[in-house]
This record gives structure tokens, sequence and C-alpha cells, in this order.
């Protein structure tokens, strides 16, 4: 458990320094671009982010949960990125008139066309770092993670504030692989080779296949909305929803950066150990929401205070949509730990079945709700992420024995711990006049709201406490 607080540590250093950086960088953004400046970039993103998926075809995965890997797994692997990589780079190329021309928007393809060279450098460091992470060398991946950001910020703003609209953010995206991949080189083994080979490549096609798969209905999944909006309705509804999905994305992002490296590897190590999984999906289950519900209950709660100082009064409308956006993060956080969960079991089609039910759920029920308007859209959210939750932990329950009855043991401290600072934080923005600078609303409400919630913490015992203390423990000198 040593080892993983460490992990854990460095990774929050990496996250939070990056989430940080992100976080200013935006401010920034979004006073220099418009929402449709985003909303293009949101679109691109989301035909080239299946096609990044296809390129890893779930060899980071295999490399990080096999039980041992050789120098002939290693060149098999290299081969196979580089092979799919740059077919599809060229596939993405060839592609970006036609997807240009079907949202009517000839800057896609420029913006597609830029991004398109990510594949030709990627693959070049992927089996490194894949296998960096494979050894818990958390501590070099953070440094590189925040060096590779203040590199692609640089860029971003700079081509911004020189007019080059979302094009820069796609130029930032190309400096932050391509220095990724330079900096990688320090992490290589002495007996790693620049040789691929396609020689015994078939080895990650089964669980490749439906890890990717997988992982490419959930990705559409959660850009649904950006691709329907952007056909239904314009790119700067796309931009708006964007937006407001935004403030809770930032979070789940730093969550996401701060467990997602660990959780496949740790997990992955206690089933080869054969120790049980369900004792420990319990505990992160319980850390999770005890930091996850506070935040997103807060976000929603200062909403409107948030939105406009954070990014001006042309991003207004997507205040309104962001308490419902925030309830079904909410949701989504209870089952953080599935999907690690079941790759880590050796059962990746419990992704897969999850999200073949899930995407055409959000599919239709964009397409229904869009033309009734963004809030419509936004209403959709929580109900999604209700049945999404349903389904995963009827696959949790069939595979480890986890009931929803077994939910109550480790939620209930986490509700408590969400409502308390919540309704102090609406309770102090109620009577604050509707004339005071929001800055000030924001300061006060969130001050209030975060003082709470370490109070409340410690009140009730909180497991969250005890590992937040063992942290500082450790980062004392």
């Amino acid at each position: 458990m040593s080892k993983i607080r460490s992990s854990l540590a460095y990774t929050l250093l990496n996250t939070n320094a990056v989430s940080a950086l992100q976080f200013l960088s935006s401010l920034i953004m979004a006073r220099l671009l418009s929402p449709a400046d985003f909303g293009l970039y949101a679109v691109a993103l989301v035909f080239v982010g299946v096609a990044q998926l296809l390129r890893d075809f779930g060899v980071t995965s295999f490399l990080i949960q096999a039980k041992e890997i050789d120098r002939e797994m290693q060149r098999a692997a290299f081969g196979l990125m580089l092979l799919l990589a740059w077919v599809i780079a060229l596939t993405l190329i060839g592609a970006s008139s036609a997807i240009a021309g079907f949202y009517q928007e000839p800057a896609l393809r420029n913006i597609i066309l830029v991004l398109s060279l990510n594949f030709f450098v990627t693959p070049l460091g992927s089996v490194t770092l894949s296998i960096a992470r494979r050894d818990m060398r958390f501590r070099e991946l953070a440094f590189i993670g925040i060096a590779t950001t203040v590199i692609s910020i640089a860029v971003t703003i700079y081509l911004a504030f020189r007019g080059h609209g979302a094009m820069s953010i796609a130029w930032g995206a190309v400096a932050n692989t391509f220095s990724t991949f330079l900096l990688s080189l320090t992490l290589r083994k002495p007996d790693m080779t620049w040789m691929p080979s396609l020689r015994g490549a078939g080895m990650f096609f089964k669980f490749g296949g439906t890890v990717t798969l997988s992982s490419i209905l959930s990705f559409l999944n959660s850009s649904a909305t950006d691709v329907l909006l952007g056909r239904l309705m314009s790119m700067q509804a796309v931009g708006l929803f964007n937006r407001a999905s935004s403030l809770n994305r930032y979070f789940a992002t730093a969550l996401g950066s701060v467990l997602g490296p660990v959780l496949l590897p740790w997990l992955s190590q206690l089933n080869r150990d054969g120790k049980s999984l369900k004792e420990v999906y319990g505990k992160i289950t319980e850390l999770v929401t005890g930091l996850a519900w506070p935040v997103y209950a807060l976000i929603a709660v200062l909403a409107d205070p948030l939105v406009h100082v954070l990014f001006g009064k042309q991003w207004s409308t997507s205040a309104e949509l962001v308490p419902y956006i925030c309830l079904a993060a909410m949701i989504s956080s209870i089952q953080t730990a599935s999907g690690p969960l079941f790759i880590a079991r050796g059962r990746p089609s419990y992704n897969l079945v999850m999200e073949s039910i899930n995407l055409p759920l959000k599919v239709a029920a964009v397409m229904l709700a869009a033309p009734h308007g963004l809030l419509a859209v936004a209403l959709t959210w929580p109900i999604l992420a209700l049945v999404r939750s349903v389904i995963q932990q009827t696959m949790l329950k069939r595979e480890f024995d986890i009931r929803l009855m077994d939910a109550r043991n480790y939620l209930g401290k986490s509700l408590l711990l969400t409502l308390v600072p919540t309704l102090l934080t609406w309770a102090i923005m109620l009577p604050m006049e509707a004339d005071m600078p929001n800055g000030v609303k924001l300061l006060v409400a969130g001050s209030v709201g975060f003082l709470a919630w370490l109070v409340t913490m410690k009140l009730v015992c909180h497991p969250l406490h005890a590992e937040i203390q063992k942290i500082i423990a450790r980062a004392r000198p």
C-alpha cells in the first residue's frame, strides 16, 4: 500500500500541476477564441480521438496487465502500433475534406490535417511509456507530463494571440506529442530495441480488439453530444455546451489523471497475486465519492459566478446547463473503478457490452432533445448516467459479487460529506445581492464550502481524511 500511496502522490503532483496550467490556459483561451472556435476543435477532436484509440489497439493495456514481457513482445507491440498509426494518419488525411464538407466548415480540414501529424510520432514512444507505467515509474512520468504541458500551452497561447483561432489548439497538441516523445527517451531501458516486428502481433488482437472497441464506444458516448449538436444546431452550440461541461471536466480529468495510471497496474498486480478485488473496489469508491461528490455539487451551486469569472459574459448561456451535467458526473463517479477492474480481471468484454448499450441510448436522447434547445440536452445527461450505472452494477455483481446494497456501507459518509458543504454554500449564496461582483460571491461562498468540507470530513471520520493525512506526512521532510 505504501508504494500505491507514493505512486498516487507523484501522479497527484503531475495532475495538480497539469490541471492548474490547463485551467489557467483555458481562462486565457476563453477570451482569445470564440465559442465557434471551441466548437470547431471539439468536433475535429472527436474524429481524431477515435483514430487515436484505434492506433493504440489496446496494446498499452495489454503490456500493463501481462504477466511477463520479453523482447519479442516489445518488438511486436512497437511494430503493430507503428503500422496502425501510420495507416490511420493517412486515412485521416484522406477523409479530412469529406468531414469538413459534411459539417460545411472548411476550417475543419486544416485542423484535422495538423492533428494527423501526431500519429507519425506517437508510436515511437508508446511502448516505452507503457512499460514505465507497468513498472510504476510515476515520478519520472510526472515530470514529463508537466514539462510537455508547459510547452503545449506556450505554443497554443502564442498562436491564439497571433489570431490563428482553433488552429492554435491543434498546433499546441502537436507540440505536446513531439515533446513527449523526446522526453520518453530518458525512460528507455538498455534492452529495448528500435527494430519493429509483426511476428507474434496476433497475441494483441483478441485482447486489444475488445479493449479498443469498448474504448471507441466509450469515447463516442462522451463525444456524441458534440458531434450531433454540430450537425443539428451549430458550432456555437457545441462550444457553449462543451464549455458548460468543461467545469466538471477539469476536475474529472484531474481525478482520472491521478487514478487512471495507477489503478490498472495496481489492480492487475493484485489480481495476479490472487488477492480479493471486492474490498479494494469498495475502498476506492468511498475515497472517490468523498472527493468528487462535494466538488461537483459545489460547482453546480456556484455555476453562474464561476462561468462569468472564469470565461466571461459571452459564455453566460453555459451556466444554466452546469447543474445537470454535474449531477450526471456525480452518478458516474460511483463506478470510477469498474472499467479498470474488468480489464485487470481479464474481462474487457464487460466494458464492450456496457458501451454497446449506452451509445445508441445517448445518440437517441440527444437527437430527440436537440430540437428543444441546449437545456433539454443537458437534462438527458443525468438520466443516461443513471442507466449506465445500473448496467455497470449488474456486471459487478456477476463478476465480483459486488451488490447494490453493499454501496450503503461506503457511500453514506460520502453523502453526508456532500450535503453539509453544499447546503451551507447555497445558504450563503441566497442573501447575496444580484449586483454584487461575481468574484466576491465566488470567494466568499467557495471558501465557506471548502472549509465546511474539511471540517465535515474530519467529523464523520471519512477514510479520505486519513489518506490525505498519510500523503501529507510522506511529503514532509
